[in-house]
This record gives structure tokens, C-alpha cells and sequence, in this order.
């Protein structure tokens, strides 16, 4: 009898608990809609791969609600005692296989006979034994290596083979199987007819019609057609109209174009160019004016073939169209022949070898090979089934636990399987840490999650081949301090691997009430600092402005008595230059001294300003209350805080992390919002070891040795000063309030 559904309630999300076999039994039970998630991208899942492969039946790259329940019922039909999924090893104990099925009956005995476990076998002696037996013969995969074959005639025969036609054995060499075998037969067959067509006494007279010097007679008919049939083309065209000779007729101009001077482009000229003197009769001489580039090869042709093809007894002197059209008639059938054959064999392999090969003993002894390789699949699929049992055993109940469930999200220290590590950075350890494909598209859907995610980019070297990773990290408590884009860190993997982490990417949202309360006086501190920077800025620029218009008017007085030594000996008058259509009134030139005397004035009159809006203020001071002043104060400001915070904790309470894993390729049925407990779990600062001692000391770290050692205590006296000025000034307020 199964047991009772039981759901959690973690504040407000009622979830299915998994902590036995029974609680397993339930996910065939309980409706899609009442799962977490009903659907996982593999790549989010960080446990065995070999886990994954096996349960991602239809191989799309996701897990779903289906596939989790026909694994348990894979693993039910097997185990009777369900119990070490509960435990999550990956020890498989033979006395837990239930020997009812026959699966598992094989499987204990591949185990008891083949990898010898003695009363328990585990998943890494599973897989040495696979990477073994993969090597040995048979192994199940009706591949045969040549490595594999002990007689070396039938080795090297099989090597051949491979030459055309191959696949991947289990061991990772390239083999012959059946079909392999089968290919290559068929080639060599249609090779064999290929050649025997040609070598029959019917079609000799048709196909070679100068017997053994047909092919190389043939070759060179083939490189000469283009060049003789250009010829007679333009012969033709030659004498149809005057503008055509013209046209077949280089002038200088034409030639211009070519680099006399350089081979190449010669050469490349010549192969356009007409093979003989164009002429209208259409008649090319052999002894005449050739094209070098193919001269010998026509001389060749006159000399060899045409006698022999044409019935000549003596090499022509003259090539007619007529001619031509003969010997290119007396290759076609030889043409069509070449045109058929099928690609040749490594080594040279024809003729009687290659019939002696293909029917001798050699193929039938390969395929036998093949046929009892193939035989050991029934164990070879034995040697998959116990690693498949070793790795649901193992991570099962921990995928159900992350797709109907999330407990681990909530109490103890375990980790889900879509947290990829720990960012340590900004004096804090981030671990709602997700692996990210694309940021931008991950960023588009996790804005709305309202939760403030950092993107860094994880780099690390693994035995000198350098990796990457992309990393999605919530900050999720305390506030956003130095975390800006630029800023490292470094990031821990489950493997306990570490990276060089670094800010690429922010999504900012509020990080804790503190930080909400206390945003709009951090807001107007940067709005002020910005406003009185620009402000000093320009007030700084005027004033240099200012003092560099003076000293050029000094420079330019001095340079005028330099022109003029003589006193009273007028100045030699400047040349005169055009004016300007509508020039504006020039300003009246200052005397000497006048900047300085301007600047003094001006920082006069802004320092009386500033004293008299100072006085003003004090004043204004003196007339209040103190105390109320300061309580009306502490008012305004805790007001802000409150309506601040208040507007905070609204977001705050609506972050959701089931948004940013389903930015990841996540289907989710529920919304798991950020609490407080699991705030400070995402993001903490470690505390310090158990039994340390802290020492505070005002002592400065590190001093300065240009520094006056008396500056250091400059500003805690002004604040002191400042302090008992204001006491003694305020000291008839506060002795009547104490009178009070």
C-alpha cells in the first residue's frame, strides 16, 4: 500500500515531499500541474552526463515529467530494495537486484561472472570494465579493426577496406562491419565489370581503336579539342564580314594592355590566343606558324595520331575541319567508356588481383567476424544497463527533488542541481549562482525577476586548454557596496575548481530594506557631489580664462614698448587688413593689471557672499530651538527612510527566483520568492572562525611617510572645536531647557 502524499509548506509554497522510496512512488501519481518544474534543459543539471543521456530518451536536450516516471519505473522492475535511492550511491549491492525480472537476473550474472563483483559492484569498476571490454573481441558492436584480427592476411585485407569504406568501433578505432563489407564488395565488382567491358574482344575495336596506345592518343585529342575547335570557330567567323577580321585582328591598343616585360602575362596572352594563322578556308598548317605554348603538343598529334586515325602514310602538313571531326569521332566510344568508371581502389588495386580478392575466402572470413562481434551485444547492452542502474540509482530521487520539488532550496546545506558554484567577490559568497548561455537573452527575462543579478565571465585553465563560462550570480542581501562592471572576484565550481571571475553585466534592482531606506539620501549625496563638482569646474574654468586674458595683455603691452624704445617716438602703424562686414564692438583694452585686480575684487565680493549667507544662516539657527530643531530634523529624515523602505520591501518581497531559472530554459508551475532566511543563505559574509579573537586598534595600517604625523588628528579637532563652539554658543537654550 503506498503511502500518504505528503506536502511541505515552505511560507506559502506547498510542495510534494521525496525523502523515501514510498514519497518516490508518488510522482506517477501526482498531476504535472502540481509539479515545480515539468521541464529541464539538460545543460542546467550539473550531475553525471551519463545520467542525462540516459533519461533524455527522445535526445531533444530536456528532461520532463514523463521520462522522470518511465526511469523510476525502469529502476522499480529491478531493485527490490528501493531503499539506496533513498541512500543515492552509485553502488550497486547484487543481493538488492530482484532476480524475478530477467534483466536483472542477466545483469547480476554479467556482474558475478564478468566484472567479479564480490556482493556489490560500483559505477567506476562498471565503466573500467566497459573501457576494457570495449577493446577486446567481440564487443558487441559488429565492428571488426584490423588491430582486432590475428591472421595478418585477413588484417591486411580488412585494411583495405578501411581505405574506402569504414565506421567507429566501440573502441574508438575505425573497423569493418557487415555494411562496411558489402560497399566495398559492390565498388570492387562494378570496378571488375568496368575493366572487363573494356578488355572484350567485341568492344575492342570500339573502345580501343589503337589498341594499347588508345589512352594516351585519347589524352592528348582531349587537351588539344578546345584549342583546335576555338581555331575553326574563328576561321568561320573569319569570313563572314570585314568588321570581323577586324575584330580576330590585335591592334597596338589591344596589345597595350600586356606587360611585355613579364613572362607570365605573356604566357597567359598566348593560351587565349589562336592556335595557327586564321584563315577562311579553315585550314590550320602543321608546318606553319604555331602557338608555342602548343606547338609540340600539335606536332605530337601530326606525328602519331593522325596517320594512324586517318589512314595516312606520312604525318599531314594541313588539318581541315573535316579531319578533325574523324579523329574526334574515333574516341567516343573509348570517351564513353572513361566517363563509367568507378573510382579506383587504394594501392592500385585492379585486374587479377582484385578478382582473385573479392573471390577468394578473404570477404566471407570478415563478415563471420563481424557476425560474432555482434553476437555480444546482448552483454554489451548488459555492461549500459548496469551503468544506467548504477546512475538513476545515484541521482534520481535528487532530479525528482529538483523538478517536483526544491527542499534543498530551503533547509540543510545540500545544493540543487542548477546551482553551479559560488562567487566570492565584493567581501561576500554568492551562491544563487546559475550557468548562462546568452546573456542577453537571460537578461531580458531575469529583469523581472526583481532580483539584483551580476554577470561575470569565468575564465580558468585546465591542464594548459584555457575555458570559459558565463555565470548569473544574485546578490540577494546587504547592499550593493563596490559591485559595479570591471569589478573581479573569483568563482568557485562544485568541483571546488576556481576561475577569475569579472563583472560584465548588472541587472540593479533593491538588495535589502537598509539599502532602500537609506537610496535617496545616497541618491541626493551623488546629486549634490555632481552639482558642486560641475559648479567648481566652471567657476575654476572662467577663472582661468580670466587670468590668461590678463597675461596676454601684459605680454602684449610689453611687446609694444619692446617696438618702440624711443620715447615719445610714435609706434610704427600696423598694415591695414580689410575689415568685416558687421564687426562687433571691441572691448575697451584693460589696463596693466587690471585682471588681478578684477580677480581680487570678484573673490572679495563672493567671500563677503558667502560670509553674509553664513551669517544668515547662523542667525537663523540661533532663533530655533535646538532640541526641536533636531527632532523636526530626525522627523523629516525618518520619514523619508520609512516611505522609502516601505516602497523597497514592495519589490523586495517579490523577487523570484523561479524567473531566473526559467530565463535558463526552465518551464515552472510555481514562483519561489525570496524570503529572508533564504536571502541571507544566497548571499552572506562568512563569519570568523570559531574561537577567533578581534582586536580593534586605531592605529592606522599604513602611514604615510610624507604625511605630517600632526594632520592626522586635524579633522577630529575641528569636529571637537566645532562641537564646544556650538555648545557655548547655545548655552542659555540648553541650560533653560534643562531648567525645564
Amino acid at each position: 500500500m503506498a503511502s500518504t502524499f505528503v506536502f511541505k509548506d515552505y511560507r506559502g509554497l506547498v510542495q510534494l515531499r521525496l525523502g523515501s522510496a514510498d514519497d518516490l512512488e508518488h510522482v506517477h501519481d501526482l498531476e504535472p500541474a502540481r509539479w515545480s518544474s515539468t521541464s529541464v534543459p539538460i545543460d542546467q543539471l550539473l550531475c553525471d552526463p551519463g545520467f542525462t543521456a540516459n533519461i533524455d530518451a527522445d535526445q531533444n536536450g530536456r528532461v520532463r515529467v514523463r521520462e522522470v516516471q518511465a526511469a523510476h519505473d525502469w529502476v522499480k522492475a529491478r531493485l527490490k530494495n528501493r531503499q539506496r535511492l533513498v541512500e543515492r550511491t552509485d553502488t550497486i549491492h547484487l543481493a538488492d537486484l530482484d532476480t524475478a525480472n530477467p534483466d536483472a537476473t542477466r545483469l547480476k550474472a554479467l556482474a558475478e561472472q564478468r566484472i567479479k563483483g564480490s556482493g556489490s559492484i560500483t559505477l567506476a569498476q562498471i565503466r573500467e570494465f566497459r573501457a576494457s571490454y570495449a577493446k577486446k573481441f567481440p564487443n558487441g558492436d559488429g565492428v571488426v579493426t584490423p588491430a582486432q584480427i590475428t591472421d595478418s592476411t585477413l588484417s591486411a585485407f580488412a585494411a583495405t577496406i578501411l581505405k574506402v569504406h569504414s565506421t567507429l568501433d566501440l573502441s574508438g578505432d575505425l573497423g569493418v562491419d557487415e555494411a562496411q563489407l558489402d560497399a566495398f564488395l559492390d565498388h570492387a565488382r562494378k570496378l571488375s565489370a568496368w575493366e572487363a567491358e573494356g578488355a572484350s574482344s567485341e568492344a575492342a575495336k570500339s573502345i580501343r581503336p589503337l589498341g594499347e596506345d588508345t589512352a594516351p592518343a585519347s589524352d592528348l585529342v582531349e587537351a588539344l579539342a578546345p584549342k583546335l575547335d576555338q581555331f575553326f570557330a574563328q576561321c568561320d567567323f573569319l569570313g563572314q564580314e570585314k568588321a570581323a577580321a577586324e575584330r580576330l585582328t590585335e591592334t597596338a591598343e589591344t596589345l597595350k594592355s600586356i606587360d611585355a616585360k613579364d613572362p607570365a602575362a605573356i604566357r597567359a596572352y598566348l593560351k587565349e590566343a589562336s592556335l595557327g594563322r586564321l584563315n577562311q578556308e579553315g585550314v590550320l598548317d602543321l608546318n606553319g606558324w604555331l602557338n608555342p605554348i602548343f606547338a609540340d603538343d600539335v606536332k605530337k598529334l601530326a606525328a602519331e595520331v593522325l596517320p594512324k586515325v586517318l589512314g595516312l602514310p606520312a604525318p599531314p602538313t594541313k588539318l581541315g575541319r573535316g579531319e578533325w571531326s574523324r579523329v574526334r569521332a574515333a574516341f567516343e566510344a573509348y570517351r564513353a567508356w572513361r566517363q563509367k568508371k568507378p573510382a579506383d581502389l587504394p594501392d592500385g588495386l585492379s585486374g587479377e588481383a582484385l578478382n582473385a580478392m573479392i573471390a577468394g575466402p578473404l570477404p566471407e572470413q570478415v563478415r563471420a567476424l563481424a557476425i560474432e562481434d555482434k553476437k555480444a551485444s546482448e552483454e554489451l547492452q548488459a555492461i549500459s544497463d548496469l551503468e544506467k542502474l548504477a546512475l538513476y540509482q545515484r541521482w534520481l530521487l535528487e532530479l525528482a527533488n529538483n523538478m517536483v520539488s526544491f527542499p534543498a532550496l530551503f533547509q540543510g546545506k545540500e545544493r540543487c542541481l542548477f546551482e553551479v558554484g559560488t562567487l566570492v567577490i565584493d567581501g561576500r559568497e554568492m551562491s544563487l549562482c546559475l550557468r548562462v548561455r546568452d546573456i542577453g537573452g537571460h537578461k531580458a527575462i531575469a529583469d523581472s525577476s526583481n532580483v539584483f543579478v551580476i554577470y561575470v565571465e569565468c575564465e580558468r585553465k585546465n591542464a594548459d586548454t584555457p575555458e570559459k563560462m558565463t555565470v548569473a550570480a544574485g546578490v540577494t542581501s546587504g547592499t550593493r557596496r563596490g559591485i559595479a562592471i570591471g569589478k573581479r572576484g573569483v568563482f568557485y565550481d562544485r568541483d571546488g575548481n576556481e576561475w577569475d571571475a569579472k563583472v560584465v553585466d548588472l541587472i540593479v534592482k533593491p538588495i535589502s530594506l537598509l539599502e532602500s531606506a537609506i537610496g535617496p539620501f545616497v541618491r541626493l549625496r551623488t546629486m549634490i557631489g555632481e552639482r558642486v563638482q560641475k559648479l567648481v569646474g566652471s567657476k575654476l574654468d572662467t577663472m582661468e580664462k580670466s587670468a590668461a586674458e590678463s597675461a596676454d595683455s601684459h605680454v602684449t603691452a610689453g611687446a609694444s614698448v619692446a617696438l618702440n624704445p624711443t620715447p615719445g617716438a610714435p609706434a610704427p602703424a600696423p598694415a591695414p587688413a580689410p575689415a568685416p562686414a558687421a564687426p562687433p564692438p571691441a572691448p575697451p583694452a584693460a589696463a596693466p593689471g587690471a585682471g588681478l585686480q578684477g580677480l581680487l575684487v570678484g573673490g572679495s565680493i563672493a567671500f563677503a557672499a558667502l560670509g553674509s549667507a553664513l551669517a544668515l544662516v547662523v542667525q537663523t539657527v540661533a532663533n530655533i530651538n535646538p532640541l526641536k530643531g533636531v527632532l523636526a530634523l530626525a522627523g523629516v529624515v525618518l520619514a523619508i527612510m520609512a516611505l522609502s523602505a516601505f516602497l523597497g520591501w514592495l519589490k523586495l518581497r517579490k523577487r523570484d527566483v523561479s524567473t531566473l531559472l526559467e530565463a535558463c530554459g526552465w518551464a515552472f508551475n510555481v514562483r519561489i520568492y525570496l524570503r529572508r532566511a533564504l536571502s541571507l543563505r544566497f548571499t552572506r559574509v562568512p563569519p570568523l572562525p570559531a574561537g577567533s579573537i578581534r582586536e580593534r586598534s586605531f592605529v592606522p595600517l599604513v602611514q604615510a611617510e610624507e604625511e605630517p604625523s600632526g594632520l592626522r588628528w586635524l579633522i577630529p579637532l575641528l569636529i571637537v572645536g566645532a562641537t564646544a563652539a556650538a555648545l557655548w554658543y547655545f548655552r542659555a537654550e540648553w541650560m533653560a531647557l534643562l531648567g525645564q
